[in-house]
C-alpha cells in the first residue's frame, strides 16, 4: 500500500464478477483485511474508483457527491 499512503489514485476493479464468481464488497475487504486499512482508507480508495471513472463531470459530481453522504452517514452508524 506504498502507493496509496504516497498519494497515488489506487483503486479496485472488477472485470467481470459473474464470470470470475467474485463480488468487489470481497476485494475490499480482503485488500483492507491484507494490508491491514483504516476505514478512512478503503473509504478514499472506494471514492478514487469514481474520481478515476469515466463519467461525464455532471455525472462524475453527482455520483461523488452520494457516495460521500453515504460516507458520512456509514461513520455515524453504531458498528
Amino acid at each position: 500500500m506504498q502507493l496509496h499512503q504516497a498519494g497515488v489514485c489506487v483503486t479496485i476493479n472488477s472485470d467481470d464478477p459473474p464470470m470470475f464468481d467474485c463480488e468487489t464488497t470481497d476485494d475490499f475487504k480482503a485488500v483492507a483485511d491484507t494490508f491491514n486499512l483504516a476505514t478512512e482508507d478503503i473509504t478514499q480508495i472506494a471514492r478514487n474508483g469514481f474520481e478515476a471513472s469515466f463519467l461525464e463531470p455532471q455525472e462524475k459530481a453527482k455520483v461523488l457527491a452520494e457516495f460521500d453522504q453515504a460516507a458520512r452517514e456509514a461513520e455515524k452508524a453504531p458498528s
